[in-house]
């Protein structure tokens, strides 16, 4: 069976693209193949668990702990940290455990 005429074939694309713009696919590849990753914005209450790097400078709140339980409660301070995008959600320094960060505010 033949393949409709808006499939590209070809330099631009590797496969069937839908009513792709030839010029958008080459900049897109192009792109890609130098590791830019497009930016998307983070939704307010996403989760991130320790260790996971942050997609988007802003203020997260603690969330809980990974194994389920609220306990020990971290300090005051530890309940909200500012983070920087590219960089590791830390554990509570309090207790050492991993726990879970809530997007709250870009900065």
């Amino acid at each position: 069976m033949a393949q409709p005429s808006y499939f590209l074939r070809g330099p631009t694309c590797d496969g069937p693209h839908r009513n792709a713009n030839p010029d958008f696919v080459r900049t897109a590849r192009r792109a890609f193949e130098k590791g830019v990753v497009m930016a998307t914005a983070t939704q307010i209450g996403t989760r991130f668990r320790t260790g996971e790097t942050c997609p988007e400078s802003g203020r997260y709140q603690f969330d809980g702990y990974t194994d389920g339980s609220w306990q020990p409660p971290p300090h005051p301070s530890e309940k909200e940290i500012p983070i920087s995008r590219g960089e590791k959600f830390p554990p509570i320094r309090s207790s050492g455990k991993a726990c879970y960060w809530k997007f709250m505010q870009r900065i």
